[in-house]
């Protein structure tokens, strides 16, 4: 698990690593720990945390304001909120929190909260590339990327949502996806096998409609690829 801490009193950071340390060390469940004292900082991270301990009493940007921004910036993964009170707990649902953690905080309560955190994550653990383009950088899923096009010295990422422009070479995503249910169809082009409509003549026809040219020398590896896929009748991820 990736968590991140975001608590603005130190004792209180140091509290939570030493029982999260402790659950670690006797679940022997993988941990990855990151810490930051300021909504501001939590949000100029890259905020790939599978879950974030959010403080909703801290200066300046509080938990709540700093939920909500995370959630605007695309952010997917699981939010606990660390509370004395409980008065804005209906503002949580607007952020789509998982749970409040009452301070002060005691191993027993951490421990019945983390092996739910333990299971949710791991029943939808999803898998990602990271896009960075000259004005962001962000996670998209496998599964949602429909294709990746290769243009001059850069790639064009075309998903279900948006294209994404960013440097690299089509090869470097191909070792990435090439287990994952995608088919380089091309030297220009890698195709998410599930959005293949069809195959006719030289070309694959997408399930947007969108007709991609394939390569004479790869066409009868990439009918055994696509039948296999249809044959499973299965997302390729699950």
């Amino acid at each position: 698990m990736n968590i991140a801490i975001c608590e603005d009193e130190i004792i209180m950071i140091q509290e939570l690593q030493k029982l999260i340390e402790r659950y670690k060390q006797l679940k022997r469940v993988d941990i990855t720990l990151s810490v930051y004292t300021s909504g501001e900082a939590l949000l100029d991270s890259k905020l790939e945390q599978d879950a974030i301990f959010l403080d909703i009493s801290m200066a300046q940007l509080d938990g709540i304001q700093t939920a909500k921004k995370m959630r605007e910036q695309g952010f997917t993964g699981i939010i606990i909120f660390l509370t004395s009170h409980t008065e804005r707990v209906y503002e949580a649902f607007e952020v789509k929190a998982f749970r409040y953690l009452l301070k002060p905080i005691n191993y027993a309560m951490l421990e019945e909260l983390l092996d739910l955190l333990n299971q949710e994550i791991t029943k939808t653990k999803k898998e990602y590339i990271i896009i960075t383009t000259k004005q962001k950088t962000v996670r998209v899923t496998y599964e949602d990327v429909l294709y990746i096009e290769s243009i001059g010295k850069n790639v064009e990422i075309h998903t279900l949502d948006k294209n994404y422009i960013m440097r690299g070479k089509v090869s470097e995503f191909e070792r990435i996806l090439i287990d994952k249910g995608f088919f380089r169809v091309h030297k220009s082009f890698l195709v998410n096998l599930e959005y293949i409509k069809e195959i006719v003549n030289d070309s694959v026809v997408l399930e947007n409609e969108e007709i991609i040219y394939v390569s004479r020398l790869r066409m009868k590896q990439l009918k055994e690829a696509f039948v296999n896929t249809l044959r499973r009748g299965i997302n390729v991820w699950r």
